[in-house]
């Protein structure tokens, strides 16, 4: 098991460090189409860096589908239990998941304390109460994912939590947004907060016996790059840093995962023979 462990470790490491990479190229094009694409006005310019974006968010897809393909071809699988699934001991991974779920808690006490001089102060305080009680739920989520005794219906509660938050900012970035002639200005934000609320309810997923590994590992790392992408733009302090908290446990979780990925024993003789025959002469 140990060294299935080490072997697991070594094909997370390209991967996060290619999702990484590419969160950071599609933040710069995003970075360039604002400084570039945008006039004295505000009013978007047809041109390249406007395809380019769409096209390094489809072309990073297009990568971490391949480099998914290629583990599930080696015949590895995730059980769908949450335990199995999110369990990593240790003390760093406890850091980690912790410093992450304060940035998000964080990041939501400023907006709060923001929302008043905000168009649609409610809006921003809802996200900032969701995104306090966000960030919590996860470290506790992911804590409480090391003992398999916990029950899973107050973590089922915990796990819908995110899913709450970024539903809201869909909502939230809709509606400041609704007389904004310009919907290259919010469009990465909005499809980010859509991609994440994805992302959320597929982890959450495992809590309620429905949870599929590579849907949700390909959901954790197209969302990573959409946070780190939306950096780019223009928030609220806060905003960013619910987003930064967002991607690092999107991109945790990626990690863990694959540290958790089990694989398929051989199949015998029997079972191979079985599979190349077409399957007639068996009704016989």
């Amino acid at each position: 098991m140990k060294e299935d462990r080490k072997i697991l470790q070594k094909k997370a490491i390209p991967i996060i460090g290619y999702t990484l990479g590419a969160s950071a190229f599609c933040m710069f094009f995003r970075w360039m189409q604002n400084m570039i694409s945008f006039d004295d006005l505000g009013l978007n310019t047809p041109g390249f860096w406007n395809v380019l974006v769409i096209v390094a968010i489809i072309a990073s897809g297009a990568l971490f589908a391949s480099f998914l393909k290629k583990l599930k071809d080696i015949r590895y699988y995730m059980p769908d239990n949450f335990f199995k699934a999110y369990s990593i001991d240790g003390k760093l991974p406890a850091f980690f998941r912790w410093t992450f779920a304060a940035i998000m808690a964080i990041g939501g006490f400023l907006i709060i304390g923001q929302a008043e001089v905000q168009k649609d102060a409610g809006l921003y305080i809802a996200c900032g109460i969701l995104a306090v009680l966000s960030g919590i739920s996860y470290g506790l989520l992911m804590s409480a994912a090391n003992d398999d005794e916990f029950k899973t219906g107050p973590l089922s509660i915990l796990s819908i939590l995110p899913v709450l938050l970024f539903g809201v900012w869909v909502i939230k970035t809709y509606k400041v947004n609704d007389i904004n002639p310009e919907t290259w200005e919010y469009l990465i934000e909005l499809v980010t907060a859509c991609v994440a609320l994805l992302s959320y309810f597929a982890t959450a997923g495992f809590l309620f016996s429905s949870g599929n590994v590579w849907r949700t590992l390909f959901l954790n790392m197209i969302g990573c790059l959409l946070c780190v992408m939306t950096l780019a733009d223009s928030h609220l302090i806060g905003e960013y840093l619910v987003f930064f908290g967002a991607a690092a446990q999107q991109i945790f979780n990626v990690w863990i995962l694959i540290n958790n990925l089990r694989k398929k024993p051989a199949k015998t003789e029997e079972e191979k023979k079985i599979s190349e025959d077409d399957g007639f002469e068996h009704l016989t």
